[in-house]
């Protein structure tokens, strides 16, 4: 009877432990992509940072589920609503030869904040696919050489960078308004969108005054019409000659901000093997401050011109004047577009996944993406290389797309460039693995970028100093750019603290030796405090450190002597023993050296740090009188502390 009691509450035990694990399996939520191919379930949340202006940032790990088995890969993702003080915007490094250069995202991070003063950036993803300056068919190898440029249509700060892409005519792209629930607007722009090239004057503020329509690039205008020169790529070899422009009113950019023919119609790009010569078409961007007026210019690279027959043009340009030329689109909507970037493929649209199709999207590989919510939470995701997995393929990047509630995404440039950055303070760490590189230390080099950035005040603060139980910090209210700040205050130790009208706060009643995490808040008028992007860390001074005792040992022809120093909050970086100009080394807690060298008074030299703001400090602790090898432990002892020198060496 006792047996099968026993095997009765086997199975039972077996039974409630499979039934256990069948709930723990199905607890796990699977989201399917539409065609129900690939499934993603969450496994581990490795990271979560709230950032200004809600701004937030995830890193996930999760299991991909397939009919060939099981891929766990990694995902990270920023995800933010936009408004006047939040913005997603696209950028692109400008290099000082008045073009466009590939970069690190953390270079393209600072170069953006260095133009834009009160804009700060909370994150960066890559952007589109770009050519690599010399190739057939948009690739590496090839005997065509063109600017660098993005695959498909470019817009930053509302400029039409590339309105026509480097296989001429127009191209897809997805436009951000930054602003209500559907801020992603997708548009196909070909030729027949284009309105044509544009000449827009601006007065001393940078504000449009009047727009002219420019008729011919690189050939002689006819009357009343309007020309613009600017040299371009001619052969295989990649030279850009100069290029006349000769009329009788000639007008020099000499000096632009940013001058480059990206496509020209007498010198067409081969795609695929095929001169495009019947579908070739110009393209060109121009911006710069008019610094010579004549009747002929030899305009060199970087530079360009207006040849004018527009008498009611000619009247309005003048030297200092700043003028923009850009192919801009029939739709004003586009125009109005802050910004727009290329995408490689509609991965969703109104909550239904696109079809996936074509080598590049059924393989794995790493991938990088702007999506939307149904609320218009803007997501840049990027499924990295992190795990080594490689990836995932298109019905995966649905898969989680499900899973994160997005309802409309856009698939940007994948492989090697797929990458994000974040802030911390002042540097942008990569929070991803480019499949490139062994390390995210190294930085993958990519055209342009999507940037998560918020509208911030300028602040400067520093830690100057501390006492045992106190922290001063100077912190100055560089420029406000508009905002209403009326008081500056350091938050720490769950307290608010006010900074004095010279930049100065003083925190006391701390603990001794303790680091503390500090955030800077504004106040308004209306006495509000809000937090700013800036923050830091401080301490409290340690105590200094002192000598409590020492004994000694006799050992055959040595000598160990033991030093007993108190130093409780670790303040100590270095310790050595100075013994008739020698040097002993600690070991085992012990100083030891040959008897015979005991000629001089033992000096222990001590290097410390009190985090007081006054760096590193030297002190050394005589150790008493001339040393007997017959006088008792106890005498030492009893005149140990005779005295201590302190020295200061920075």
């Amino acid at each position: 009877m006792n047996y099968m009691k026993k095997i009765n509450a086997f199975f039972i035990l077996m039974f409630i432990l499979f039934t256990n694990s069948l709930v723990n399996i199905n607890a796990i939520d699977t989201y399917y992509d539409d065609t129900s191919t690939a499934g993603y379930q969450q496994v581990e949340n490795l990271d979560t940072r709230s950032f200004y202006n809600g701004i937030l940032y995830q890193k996930n790990i999760g299991n991909i589920i397939t009919n060939s088995g099981v891929d766990q890969v990694s995902y990270s993702m920023l995800s933010g609503n936009l408004n006047e003080d939040t913005k997603v915007v696209t950028y692109a490094y400008q290099a000082n030869d008045n073009s466009f250069q590939r970069a690190s995202l953390s270079s393209i991070a600072f170069d953006y904040e260095e133009k834009h003063p009160g804009w700060k950036v909370m994150g960066i993803s890559n952007g589109d696919q770009f050519t690599l300056g010399r190739g057939t068919n948009l690739g590496a190898e090839g005997k065509d050489p063109y600017i660098y440029q993005p695959y498909y249509p470019f817009i930053a700060d509302g400029e039409k960078y590339f309105s026509i892409i480097a296989t001429g005519g127009g191209g897809s792209f997805v436009g951000i308004k930054n602003e209500g629930v559907d801020p992603l607007v997708k548009i196909s722009a070909n030729l027949s969108q284009i309105a044509g090239l544009k000449l827009t004057l601006y007065d001393e503020n940078n504000k449009e005054i009047s727009k002219f329509n420019v008729n011919e690039l690189n050939k002689t205008p006819g009357e009343g019409d309007v020309a613009i020169y600017s040299p371009y790529y001619t052969d295989i070899n990649g030279t850009i000659p100069n290029i006349d422009a000769s009329g009788n009113n000639v007008f020099l950019i000499g000096n632009s901000d940013l001058a480059y023919v990206s496509n020209s119609k007498e010198y067409t790009q081969i795609f695929k093997g095929t001169p495009k010569a019947t579908q070739a078409t110009d393209g060109f961007y121009g911006k710069g401050l008019i610094s010579e007026i004549g009747t002929n210019f030899s305009v060199s690279k970087g530079q360009f011109a207006i040849i004018s027959n527009d008498e009611s043009l000619n009247e309005v340009l003048k030297i200092g004047g700043l003028v923009r030329a850009q192919y801009e689109y029939i739709n004003e909507d586009f125009n109005n577009l802050e910004s727009g970037i290329g995408f490689h493929t509609v991965q969703k649209d109104n909550g239904i996944d696109q079809p996936v199709a074509g080598l590049y999207n059924t393989n794995k590989r790493p991938r990088s993406l702007i999506g939307r919510k149904i609320d218009g939470t803007i997501c840049l995701i990027v499924i990295d290389d992190y795990l080594k997995s490689y990836g995932t393929t298109g019905f995966g990047i649905n898969a989680l797309l499900k899973k994160e509630g997005i309802v409309e995404a856009y698939q940007m440039d994948g492989g090697g460039s797929a990458q994000i950055y974040v802030r911390e303070n002042d540097k942008f760490i990569p929070v991803t693995q480019s499949a490139d590189y062994p390390t995210p230390s190294q930085q993958r080099v990519v055209l342009n970028a999507l940037l998560f950035v918020v509208r911030t005040e300028d602040i400067s603060h520093k830690w100057i100093s501390s006492d045992l139980r106190e922290i001063n910090l100077k912190v100055d209210l560089i420029e406000s750019y508009g905002k209403d700040i009326k008081n500056l205050y350091i938050h720490m130790n769950n307290n608010y603290y006010l900074v004095d009208e010279e930049g100065y706060c003083k925190i006391t009643n701390l603990s001794v030796g303790t680091e503390f995490k500090y955030d800077i808040y504004s106040e308004n008028s209306l006495g509000e405090k809000n937090k700013t992007i800036y923050s830091g860390v401080a301490s409290s001074a340690k105590p200094s450190p002192e000598l409590t005792g020492f004994t000694y040992e006799l050992i055959d022809d040595k000598i160990s002597f033991t030093v007993n120093i108190k130093d409780s909050k670790g303040a100590i970086i270095g310790e050595q023993m100075l013994v008739d100009g020698k040097t002993a080394t600690k070991k085992d807690g012990k100083y030891t050296f040959p008897f015979n060298l005991l000629k001089a008074v033992p000096i222990v030299i001590c290097n410390y740090n009190l985090n007081d703001g006054q760096g590193i400090k030297q002190k050394s602790f005589y150790l008493f009188g001339q040393i007997n090898p017959l006088m008792a432990a106890d005498s030492i002892l009893s005149k140990q502390s005779l005295f201590i020198k302190e020295i200061y060496i920075n």
